[in-house]
């Protein structure tokens, strides 16, 4: 299966004041990405095309919990 996404914008608190995200913090946010992501891609044989703004800070090897 081949999947595309864009927009995640790990790791950036602004994000949800402005895109007005339901979540308390970036943790929660993260997690629940995080969980949303691991429901849908399930197998090794997926494809995930990443568009654009994945993660706001940092390198996102701390994002890569999938």
């Amino acid at each position: 299966m081949k999947y595309f996404i864009a927009d995640t914008h790990f790791y950036h608190e602004a994000v949800l004041e402005f895109s007005q995200r339901p979540f308390k913090d970036i943790e929660e946010m993260n997690t629940q990405l995080i969980k949303n992501w691991n429901s849908v891609v399930r197998s090794p044989k997926d494809e995930v095309y990443i568009l654009g703004d994945f993660v706001y800070k940092g390198s996102g090897e701390q994002a890569i919990k999938f």
